[in-house]
């Protein structure tokens, strides 16, 4: 048989200031199934739920690790405190994906269908490097890295470095 004893806040009444009264309380579980039905009603019970934490959990007479209650009483609590999406939130979603999906779609269909296109692109750039000097090799070389080429380099690796 477990226990599982809880300790929370609760807000009972009001005072003449507008001011919450609040009591404490410590609620005992004897089996799981009690524990998970005050987990499934806690919404409706009006505990403040920043308040609500395992104090600790007895199996036969001997304290175990409440960790694991803790962490199922967190989740529910985190579930509480974060707004539900509206199916127009959803809908926004997923169409923002849709878009996505299609434009990367269109960008694979479009080199699937000119498989040529890319390499002739690297072939004029080969032909252009192949007409210059070594000199605007090096330049060119400047312009992409931002420093100076390898003065050892031939004009052969100059190219090769700058495909």
């Amino acid at each position: 048989m477990i226990t599982v004893v809880v300790e929370t806040q609760r807000v009972y009444s009001h005072g003449n200031d507008g001011m919450p009264k609040v009591e404490k309380i410590q609620q005992k579980f004897q089996d799981g199934a009690n524990f998970d039905k005050f987990l499934k009603y806690l919404p409706l019970q009006g505990y403040l739920n920043d308040k609500l934490r395992i104090v600790k959990v007895v199996e036969d007479g001997k304290e175990i690790d409440k960790e694991p209650y803790s962490n199922r009483l967190r989740e529910v609590v985190r579930k509480l405190n974060i707004p539900e999406e509206t199916i127009q939130d959803k809908y926004k979603k997923e169409k923002e994906r849709n878009d996505e999906l299609m434009e990367r779609l269109a960008m694979l269909e479009a080199k699937v269908n000119n498989p040529e296109h890319e390499p002739e692109t690297e072939k004029v750039k080969e032909s252009t490097f192949d007409n210059l000097t070594k000199a605007e090799l090096s330049e060119h070389y400047k312009e992409k890295f931002g420093k100076n080429p390898f003065p050892g380099w031939k004009k052969d690796e100059l190219i090769e470095k700058l495909k």
